[in-house]
């Protein structure tokens, strides 16, 4: 397994070094790697998409997140647009 952090911090790319493939999540301020790989592991045993909550985003780190995750799904309660 290697890890590496992307996107201005932003982003985590999990994957396996045997075959080179992997995912792009969101990085997690407190979380280490490990640990967001048993939360995805978790959640696809289930068979369930996992959701990565967020209080509030501004809309720019909204879409940048959408738009690069590969595994996963945004949740965010509020989205501050510019300006506002």
């Amino acid at each position: 397994m290697f890890t590496d952090i992307r996107g201005a911090g932003k982003l985590v790319l999990i994957g396996c070094s045997k075959c080179s493939l992997g995912e792009m999540m969101p990085r997690h301020p407190t979380w280490r790697a490990v640990d967001l790989y048993h939360f995805i592991l978790d959640n696809v045993s289930k068979g369930k998409i996992p959701e990565f909550h967020y209080p509030k985003l501004t809309g720019d780190d909204y879409e940048y997140l959408r738009e690069n995750v590969t595994l996963g799904k945004i949740v965010c309660n509020l989205v501050i647009e510019e300006g506002e």
